[in-house]
């Protein structure tokens, strides 16, 4: 099929929750040209069966099983490198769209050709706003989080700036990293820089891919209030223990430290990477003791990972 949008859908046993993201791309794309490329991350769920099943008469959706868990940016490319729409719409799999969302998004790219990827408002369940823009990592913040400071110090510096806490989501701007929930990109964007860097597993490739259009000065990237996505955050992500988690945050932070700062910020995260691992067993255990707050058992871990890249 010729479609103007390509949803690009990466599922990791969240059979239930991506059933219902397509459920609202089929109720609300309208008279949109719409494919929606489903890549399942060998789940253990039942997830590829009910999505067949589920869709088998929507022509529309494509169900990719992908044979192991590829991460995240691969598991994108993997859908990207299949679809063929002018936009590429990536989503997270504990998203839902709304009756404007595809319609206003793709309007606004037409009209607005200076612009890479546009970032729609994200929207809590009970329609809270979910703030989504962060600044691009430094060593500076990336070192408070790694050494838990921000658990016991409120209104640090260095996490204020990361976390863009001045932000206002009320204005249409242009933004340095929105989170990766729900980015709608101009395909030739993707072509051209490869899509996403598959040496990241989890956490990071989007913040990468990100930096590469950003420090193209022709290129930019747009938070636009005007239309939003529910997003439930963190479910698949949850599912991973605190130490793997810490591991495969580590890995990836030193991969993007490597590829985008300063020598000397590489090497001063990768000081701190021991101290990590041991801090995050202590932080468990105060969560587990109710001497923290734990936020999984409010949203999941991608919750605390997109907002402080860990716990």
């Amino acid at each position: 099929m010729n479609a103007t949008i390509s949803i690009v859908i990466v599922n990791w046993n969240t059979r239930d929750l991506t059933t219902r993201c397509i459920q609202s791309i089929k109720e609300h794309k309208g008279d949109l040209s719409v494919e929606a490329i489903v890549v399942d991350n060998d789940s253990s769920d039942g997830s590829e069966a009910q999505f067949r099943e589920v869709f088998a008469k929507d022509d529309w959706v494509t169900v990719i099983q992908s044979g192991a868990n590829l991460g995240f940016g691969k598991g994108c490319n993997v859908g990207i490198k299949r679809s063929r729409a002018t936009y590429v719409f990536i989503l997270n799999p504990d998203t839902e769209v709304f009756e404007d969302t595809l319609r206003t998004l793709y309007s606004y790219m037409e009209t607005h050709k200076e612009v890479a990827i546009v970032a729609p408002k994200l929207e809590n369940p009970d329609g809270t706003l979910q703030e989504s823009i962060r600044r691009f990592p430094t060593a500076n913040d990336q070192s408070v989080i790694l050494l838990k400071l921000h658990h016991f110090v409120k209104n640090l510096e260095p996490i204020e700036r990361y976390l863009a806490t001045d932000f206002n989501y009320t204005q249409e701007a242009d933004v340095e990293q929105p989170m990766g929930a729900a980015l709608f990109f101009r395909r030739s964007v993707l072509t051209e820089l490869g899509g996403f860097d598959e040496r990241y597993f989890l956490w990071f490739e989007e913040v990468d891919l990100l930096k590469q259009v950003h420090d193209r000065k022709d290129w930019k990237i747009r938070y636009l209030p005007t239309t939003r996505v529910l997003h439930h955050k963190g479910q698949s992500f949850g599912q991973l223990r605190a130490l793997k988690e810490q591991h495969i945050l580590n890995t990836s932070m030193l991969k993007y430290f490597a590829k985008n700062r300063p020598p000397e910020e590489y090497f001063l995260i990768l000081a701190l990477m021991p101290v990590s691992y041991a801090l995050a067993v202590g932080v468990q255990f105060l969560e587990w003791i109710n001497i923290l707050p734990n936020p999984k058992k409010r949203a999941g871990s991608k919750e605390v990972m997109e907002s402080t890249e860990t716990n």
